[in-house]
């Protein structure tokens, strides 16, 4: 055997190795991308996405053809939520409207209770009718009179901690 038939003979070696390796990389790649990436492997716990997989060197003789090794899927792209706008104070009032009549026909709030701050609420709406109102003022008085009357036991602590929750949402209105 003389060197030139060593030499291709070591070519063609060099060259099934290294398509070999090309064709095992897209085999994996393809399984990759054909799984459901919303299914980790059985007793896998890593949340994070793996690695994309390091290709195997090749020598400049083994160059795989485009149609050999196909594209490794995209990144999934994570979903933009848009970011929330405040209530509007109507439909903060609407809000705790409702929570005082549920309040009331619960046994939650004391009927007498419900037509105080009913009456507290309605004035507040009439002010906010004939233009822009600071609502500091009477949000802190209805927060304060929601207090008074859970200590009262005129209001239950569930729905005495509701309103107080609507009431500081209503401070922050839009």
């Amino acid at each position: 055997m003389g060197p030139s038939h060593r030499r291709s003979r070591h070519a063609r070696l060099a060259l099934t190795v290294g398509a070999a390796a090309v064709a095992l990389t897209a085999a994996v790649l393809l399984g990759m991308s054909l799984s459901d990436p919303a299914q980790p492997p059985s007793g896998a716990t890593h949340t994070t996405a793996p690695a994309p997989p390091t290709p195997a060197p090749q020598t400049p003789a083994a160059t795989p053809s485009a149609e050999a090794a196909p594209l490794a899927p995209p990144p999934a792209s994570t979903p933009v939520t848009p970011p929330t706008r405040p209530p509007s104070v109507r439909e903060v009032i609407a809000e705790i409207d409702r929570l005082i009549d549920n309040g009331v026909a619960e046994g939650a709030i004391r009927s007498d209770a419900g037509q105080d701050l009913d009456n507290l609420v309605h004035s507040l709406e009439t002010k906010l009718a004939t233009g822009p109102v600071d609502l500091t003022g009477p949000v802190a008085e209805l927060r304060t009179k929601v207090a008074q009357r859970v200590l009262e036991g005129s209001i239950d602590r569930a729905y005495g901690d509701a309103l107080d929750a609507s009431l500081a949402r209503l401070a922050t209105a839009a």
